[in-house]
């Protein structure tokens, strides 16, 4: 298969967004004071926070959300998997977004046993860029699927 120059910069861009995840979740654990760093008062900045749940910190046991995660990704690349084949590059884009957020994240569970989240901004959770990553590789997928015709819904 022949990458073009979209894929090869979407492939490099996603690899990009996972270092720059990574290297600020290091910043975060390793330099960011308890008080944070703040770029507009309270508002927005960077605050540790370490998210030992799900989604919007919700509790959940340890052992059942490493494997959940698990059976997540592996359903995700089997998607992505099965999108390549078919030449369905329209799916791949999103469903690779969605792969990388969710590795960075999972990465953080299975070494420290909770996700670092860092950006803080008023009225919202505490979250990372894996999260905002995930966000939009779903976003993104709904829209494609919802515009294609029902029969060919089905990844």
């Amino acid at each position: 298969m022949k990458l073009t120059w979209r894929a090869s910069l979407g492939a490099v861009t996603l690899c990009v967004a996972f270092c720059v995840d990574r290297a600020i979740k290091w910043w975060a654990m390793n330099r960011l004071s308890d008080t944070g760093l703040f770029a507009i008062k309270d508002t927005l900045g960077f605050l540790l926070e370490r998210n030992q749940g799900i989604s919007y910190s919700i509790p959940l046991p340890q052992t059942m959300l490493v494997v959940v995660l698990g059976i997540l990704l592996l359903l995700l690349v089997t998607m992505a998997v099965i999108a390549i084949r078919r030449h369905d590059w329209a799916l791949v884009a999103p469903l690779a977004l969605i792969i990388v957020g969710a590795s960075s994240n999972a990465l953080d569970r299975i070494k420290f046993g909770y996700v670092i989240d860092y950006v803080t901004l008023t009225g919202w959770p505490v979250f990372n860029i894996a999260d905002v990553i995930i966000l939009g590789g779903s976003a993104w997928l709904i829209v494609i699927v919802l515009r294609r015709p029902p029969a060919i819904r089905a990844v």
